[in-house]
């Protein structure tokens, strides 16, 4: 993300317009992930870090920025593939690259710490056709997002995938999806590395 262009400074009149709206409380910050932004300043706090994240912030002002100006839509229940949104087809190979790839490397040896850490951030286990494991996480609080994981077996890795409701094509285009579902992975990864330490 261009520090330059999504600084809080150009967005903020927008973002703090979320504030009581879009599944959001009426106070005074946002939280979503774990990340906690300040209306008041723009400062971003990691509360599982317990640190400031400003390296992140142009990202979450981005995502947010554009979140604030969509149209509130119910969930359908019927889930698509990243390349049913709108312009998915352009961004897939980014998508693919900064999410499933880094997905698959991290995880692929050590699915038990993805679910964990996938529950940590309030996932819970669903049930999706032909897949072993399927946790739903809201990454928004109106945008649930489905990781999906077939197991293999021994001739065949793992494979994990990210799934989402239909009414995603409400709110996001593929590009702002795209930045949504790589910062779902850097928390994934984040967290699951300090599981592990």
């Amino acid at each position: 993300m261009y520090a330059s262009i999504w600084n809080w400074e150009k967005v903020s009149n927008t973002i703090k317009k979320l504030k009581g709206k879009l599944g959001f409380p009426n106070k005074d910050e946002l939280k979503f992930l774990g990340f906690r932004l300040n209306l008041l300043n723009g400062d971003v706090y990691d509360e599982y870090l317990l640190r400031d994240r400003s390296d992140i912030a142009p990202t979450i002002y981005f995502i947010l920025h554009r979140y604030s100006v969509s149209q509130e839509e119910k969930e359908t229940g019927h889930l698509i593939t990243f390349k049913q949104i709108y312009g998915g087809d352009l961004y897939f190979k980014t998508y693919e690259n900064n999410v499933l790839k880094l997905l698959e490397r991290e995880f692929s040896d050590d699915i038990d710490v993805l679910i964990e850490t996938a529950k940590i951030l309030g996932g819970t286990e669903v049930r999706v056709e032909d897949y072993d494991i399927a946790i739903k996480i809201y990454i928004l609080p109106l945008i649930p997002v489905y990781l999906v994981i077939d197991l293999g077996d021994e001739e065949f890795p793992p494979l994990i995938n990210l799934f989402y409701d239909s009414s995603i094509r409400s709110f996001f285009t593929a590009e702002e999806t795209s930045h949504l579902s790589e910062l779902l992975t850097i928390r994934l990864i984040e967290l699951s590395r300090e599981l592990k330490k």
